[in-house]
């Protein structure tokens, strides 16, 4: 017996209806979800975002000083004489500046030291020595035989007080190498300013015959005040 293939039935409307409808919601609660989502979390969705930072600066003053080439090289008495004990010597460039630093005429130190103009803060100068020892013995000049004198204005002053005017016998230099903090070659020097010095030498009557090498430390520092 033949029999007909079995015809599919036709989808009703009614199916048909509840598919686009749940299709509908699906849709609908999809954008509701993205929507909410770029509210609670723009950045999530490639918006732009920020935040605040700190900054730490960390700033040091800037301290140099420049020495005349004298002041390098210090030595006693008229090249190539002999010194003999008992006397006392001036330093060998004391007065061979042919100004005095405010363009007059006169017969200055050469021994100087000028405060960087790129400095940030006023400078203190000290100074600190050590004993000058025989080249070819034992003996020992002491430092404190030595003495100096500053002066902030003039590189031959001849007022004020025996250390203002440069004159002998000045303050003996301190053995510290700290560097004499009771007698300053000069405080709070500006930037850009020079401040001039000589140096002199008391030879004791029963010092040993010899040559006598030694040094010095000139310090600039901060004075603490801009």
């Amino acid at each position: 017996m033949n029999s007909l293939a079995q015809q599919p039935k036709p989808i009703s409307s009614f199916v048909l209806f509840s598919l686009f409808f749940l299709a509908g919601l699906y849709l609908g609660y999809s954008v509701f979800s993205f929507l909410n989502s770029w509210r609670s979390n723009p950045s999530a969705l490639g918006a732009a975002t920020s935040t605040v930072g700190n900054f730490t600066v960390s700033l040091v003053s800037t301290i140099a000083c420049t020495w005349s080439d004298a002041a390098i090289n210090i030595t006693f008495g008229t090249p190539g004489s002999t010194i003999t004990q008992g006397n006392t010597l001036n330093a060998s460039r004391n007065y061979n500046y042919s100004t005095d630093g405010a363009g007059s005429a006169s017969n200055g130190s050469d021994y100087n030291v000028t405060a960087a103009a790129t400095n940030t803060v006023k400078v203190n100068i000290t100074l600190a020595g050590q004993s000058l020892l025989e080249t070819a013995g034992g003996n020992v000049l002491n430092i404190t035989n030595i003495s100096w004198g500053s002066n902030t204005t003039t590189a031959n002053s001849t007022g004020g007080t025996a250390l203002d005017n440069m004159t002998y016998p000045g303050v003996p230099f301190n053995s510290s190498f700290q560097g004499d903090t009771s007698h300053h070659v000069a405080t709070l020097e500006p930037a850009g300013s020079s401040v001039w010095f000589r140096f002199w030498l008391a030879v004791n009557s029963n010092q040993a015959a010899g040559l006598y090498r030694g040094n010095y430390t000139m310090t600039c520092s901060d004075s603490g005040s801009a």
